[in-house]
């Protein structure tokens, strides 16, 4: 994460944590996802905007460490979404500035 978009972004009240609605459960993105997530993320509808693809292994761990980063900088980011029930997960929902995109850095 780019130490000056943290340093000029606005604190929040307090770090957001796990929550849930009717049908999922939200968990911040952790180190512990990453072999979860890396099966969502290979597939290609799931990055086909930006990217056009799905992501390798690597950069589904890069994408990882950059949210646990995220969270720990600005106390909030992306949550993992998963279906009450089940434990994969359907992808990632939330807050997070959007750092993949050339025109925000």
């Amino acid at each position: 994460m780019d130490r000056s978009l943290a340093l000029s972004s606005p604190r929040t009240a307090g770090r957001l944590g796990p929550t849930h609605s009717a049908r999922l459960e939200l968990t911040p993105v952790s180190f512990s996802h990453r072999d979860s997530l890396a099966a969502v993320f290979a597939k290609e509808e799931v990055w086909r905007f930006p990217f056009g693809r799905g992501l390798t292994g690597k950069e589904t761990a890069a994408f990882v460490e950059s949210q646990v980063e995220h969270w720990d900088t600005l106390g909030f980011g992306l949550w993992v979404a998963t279906v009450h029930g089940r434990d994969a997960p359907i992808g990632v929902v939330g807050l997070s500035v959007p750092e993949f995109l050339p025109e925000v850095l």
